[in-house]
């Protein structure tokens, strides 16, 4: 995974643990493959997280607002606006 890539894979960990609270050992095929899939879903959502807070900052600078003040749902807003 590049840094701060999300792939497809990433994106279905996440929504299968997160979302549908499927157990993360469901996503590992093998018992051994179980911390390199909880390392990967780990990473996925630090660099979500990393990039929404950068977003978090772009639209506070450009409405003049505190970063505090916008939510991610105004992010969200803008991305599916």
């Amino acid at each position: 995974m590049d840094a701060g890539v999300i792939t497809e894979t990433d994106k279905l960990i996440i929504l299968g643990t997160k979302i549908l609270k499927r157990p993360l050992r469901s996503f590992a095929p093998q018992p051994q493959d179980y911390a390199k899939v909880r390392k990967k879903r780990y990473r996925a959502i630090k660099a979500m997280e990393r990039y929404l807070d950068r977003k978090r900052r772009t639209y506070a600078l450009k409405a003049r607002l505190n970063e505090k003040e916008v939510s991610v749902a105004d992010i969200l807003k803008v991305f599916l606006g």
